[in-house]
């Protein structure tokens, strides 16, 4: 498949970018804006090649063509790496405001299994993307029926703006925003999962006891089932 062309430009990224500049420098948001293009890039690019051309890019659609069935699609899993305070939180914002502007119309963020620093972590999307995806927390959908919530909620921004859903590696939390994905129709809109800290709590924390006694004697990891099942749900995703 010959490259997808990417917007490098865009209202929600742009503000991003200026913030960062008034904080910390050109030379440091210049080097931001350089990763997320490229992360971005590569992102639209493995979507296209597993799901189809067309619904993400410069000129996608921002709705999913072919809905993806069965297992998570391979080659949708990425990886962005780098030293304790090195920025990836603001790379992660970036990346995000810039997929917005390539038609990803639905993301979701993982954070550690800690109350203070999710609502932390969720303060700060809220507060750097400024015109661009609406940004709700777990405790947002929490105190609302799943239904009631991503109909009066998600449902008049997922198509348009998009939505940012931010949630703790908490299994009752979880289990709730599988529900509010089910609702808010998100397996129709391409999807982004940024998952903090992935080493935390999302890999099958007991692969050692069941290489030992067997899957059928230890199942699965109860937080990597059921990012799974996330990842199912919205099938046609990057992770």
């Amino acid at each position: 498949m010959s490259k997808i062309d990417i917007a490098t430009d865009g209202y929600c990224i742009n503000k991003v970018i200026d913030k960062v500049k008034s904080k910390i420098g050109d030379k440091a948001a210049e080097q931001l804006k350089y990763t997320a293009v490229e992360v971005v890039q590569n992102c639209v690019h493995f979507y296209s090649t597993t799901f189809g051309s067309g619904d993400v890019g410069a000129i996608g659609t921002g709705i999913v063509s072919q809905p993806h069935k069965g297992k998570i699609a391979d080659g949708t899993t990425g990886l962005i790496y780098g030293k304790v305070q090195s920025g990836k939180t603001n790379t992660t914002i970036a990346t995000l405001a810039l997929a917005q502007a390539n038609h990803f119309r639905c993301f979701i963020v993982l954070t550690s299994d800690n109350t203070w620093l999710g609502k932390q972590t969720a303060d700060r999307f809220v507060n750097q993307l400024k015109g661009g995806p609406v940004v709700f927390n777990w405790e947002e959908w929490r105190n609302d029926r799943p239904k009631d919530f991503a109909e009066s909620k998600l449902l008049p921004y997922i198509k348009k703006r998009g939505i940012v859903l931010v949630s703790t590696k908490n299994v009752r939390h979880l289990d709730n925003l599988l529900q509010v994905l089910k609702f808010a129709k998100a397996s129709s809109v391409p999807t982004l999962i940024f998952d903090d800290e992935a080493d935390n709590a999302s890999l099958n924390t007991n692969e050692a006891k069941q290489s030992k006694k067997g899957k059928v004697t230890v199942p699965d990891s109860s937080i990597f089932v059921k990012i799974g099942d996330i990842r199912k749900e919205v099938a046609n995703h990057i992770y």
